[in-house]
């Protein structure tokens, strides 16, 4: 199925809302939920679509398209927020629309960016920046973006990084709830070598905190994007720095 429309809808205080396949595309286990407050295994998963937000509706351009296969498993993730910030009832839920086109239209598959900083440090009673610098395997077109902290965050932008210089400023989100995804008109960020996104946090508590995945004693700095084209119908990107070091892996 070629996707070329979503909707993500969440009730409840909506930390990340996902949707993965498995790298292992033959993968069939029994349907069902678990409770899981972790990062999935991305040596077992594929990130396709991520949002922040109460509501996303995002019409792709003319030509452009997730791809599906048929009969293959997938992966939902929702992670709440429930600390006086955010507040999600019991009854929360997330919902996943998916509208097709026909295949036989299609110009370009889209291919999904997952950005991460582990080397995420905050330290008490400071206002503290990270930047990660990410250069593709080949220049992409951009079609949307999200950054994502937890509560310390105050500011997350985006530029355009060729391996050498900061280029075009491309994404600037102030404050933590609701971070826009921003999306770009079709052509209007062509030719992308790569990322940079830096974090900033303002920390007035006594607590450091470090990389991890609880809102109230961890931070992150995460980036989500999305671009055309990829090689075949399925690409999924990971750019993460760990001990300073980068790596990008590509599965396509």
């Amino acid at each position: 199925m070629a996707v070329n429309r979503v909707k993500i809808k969440v009730k409840g205080g909506s930390h990340h809302i996902h949707l993965y396949r498995p790298t292992d595309h033959t993968r069939d286990v029994p349907d069902g939920h678990e409770t899981c407050n972790f990062a999935v295994n991305f040596d077992e998963w594929e990130l396709i679509l991520a949002s922040q937000s109460t509501l996303l509706n995002w019409k792709l351009p003319p030509g452009i398209a997730f791809h599906f296969k048929g009969g293959e498993q997938l992966l939902a993730q929702t992670h709440y927020v429930d600390n006086g910030l955010l507040s999600s009832p019991p009854d929360g839920w997330a919902i996943f629309n998916l509208y097709a086109m026909p295949a036989k239209k299609v110009t370009s598959y889209v291919g999904s960016i997952f950005g991460q900083d582990k080397d995420v440090l905050v330290p008490p009673h400071a206002v503290t920046t990270a930047t990660t610098r990410c250069v593709f395997p080949k220049p992409v077109t951009m079609l949307a973006l999200t950054g994502h902290y937890h509560f310390r965050g105050v500011r997350f932008t985006a530029n355009v990084w060729d391996g050498t210089t900061t280029g075009q400023l491309v994404y600037d989100q102030l404050g933590y709830l609701e971070p826009a995804f921003r999306r770009y008109r079709d052509g209007e960020l062509a030719n992308i070598p790569g990322i940079e996104w830096t974090c900033t946090w303002d920390n007035q508590t006594d607590q450091t905190f470090e990389f991890g995945p609880f809102t109230d004693r961890n931070e992150h700095c995460n980036l989500f994007a999305f671009y055309y084209p990829s090689v075949g119908t399925n690409e999924f990107m990971t750019c993460v720095k760990k001990d300073q070091q980068v790596t990008v892996t590509v599965r396509n």
